[in-house]
């Protein structure tokens, strides 16, 4: 299975999008998910156990 998000630091920071979120979850353990979409009003996986950050970045 092709990762379309990457490590950056040790395999405990991670970046991805939003259609990555279930993946990182569930294949890396995530438990914090910082958002930094201005439109989000949830996490993008519904189903997600992780605690929801966002902090949006503005033009």
């Amino acid at each position: 299975m092709e990762k379309k998000y990457h490590a950056l630091h040790d395999n405990k920071i991670f970046m991805g999008g939003a259609a990555d979120v279930e993946a990182m979850e569930k294949n890396e353990g995530v438990e914090v998910v910082v958002d930094l979409r201005a439109e989000a009003t949830e996490c993008a996986y519904a189903d997600s156990k992780a605690k929801w950050v966002q902090i949006p970045l503005r033009r």
